[in-house]
């Protein structure tokens, strides 16, 4: 959560001293509605900055608080999720950079031993990815499976040329004698992923109020005047 500004000075000094009282209702109007222009907003940059992002991330955003003439204070926020499944959380590093935080397939793998701890999962090449680009559940789940039935294995250490990761294994050619079945690389699990800063969250929500504060609040001064009793 972040402060943004607008200066009205400008347009409250155009209102006479009998229509001034209609500033309050005014403001709480127009926050509301710049508030919500903002989450519009920045929608579109998610649209623009990731590749097919999911419903669940393109409508994270709502107003946690609306203002009101006692208060003239809105707030934009990220919804809570389930189980801390928030998308302000899994979004922070592509808004300031740096680390992303565990999710939960990773906190899972670590949990059961098939991921040495603080290690993130990039997927393989061989791995099929959703349209969203990301790796489905039942992938993950079958993969568990085949590490208990032991057509699949989790690596934690770096073994010959072989790096920490999950593994498939290949069928043994019956008819080779002393040949090792071939491996299949299907996830990597790597010490640390850092991300370059790439959603513009705050600077979207500050250039509309740039942009559009002044004009929306002069529009809901202007229609609480013409509607004053």
């Amino acid at each position: 959560m972040f402060r943004v500004d607008v200066d009205l000075n400008a347009a409250v000094a155009q209102v006479d001293d009998l229509h001034k009282r209609q500033i309050p209702f005014a403001a709480k109007n127009a926050l509301n509605k710049l508030a919500a222009r903002v989450i519009e907003a920045e929608k579109e940059e998610m649209k623009t900055v990731f590749f097919n992002p999911i419903a669940w991330t393109l409508n994270s955003l709502f107003i946690r608080q609306y203002a009101d003439k006692s208060n003239l204070l809105a707030i934009v926020d990220f919804k809570d999720g389930a189980g801390g499944r928030s998308a302000g959380k899994y979004l922070q590093a592509q808004i300031t950079g740096g680390g992303r935080r565990a999710k939960a397939v990773e906190n899972f793998f670590v949990a059961h031993g098939l991921m040495p701890a603080d290690h993130k999962i990039v997927p393989s090449d061989s791995v099929r990815l959703d349209r969203h680009g990301n790796i489905t559940l039942s992938a993950f789940k079958a993969m568990v499976r085949g590490v208990a039935e032991g057509t699949h294995f989790a690596l934690l250490k770096p073994h010959g040329k072989l790096v920490p990761g999950l593994y498939r294994r290949g069928k043994r050619k019956k008819k080779t004698r002393g040949s090792k079945p071939k491996v299949e690389a299907l996830l990597i699990y790597v010490g640390k992923a850092d991300y370059n800063k790439r959603l513009r969250y705050f600077e979207t929500a500050k250039e509309v109020a740039a942009a559009e504060g002044r004009q929306i609040f002069a529009a809901e001064l202007a229609a609480a005047i013409k509607t004053a009793r």
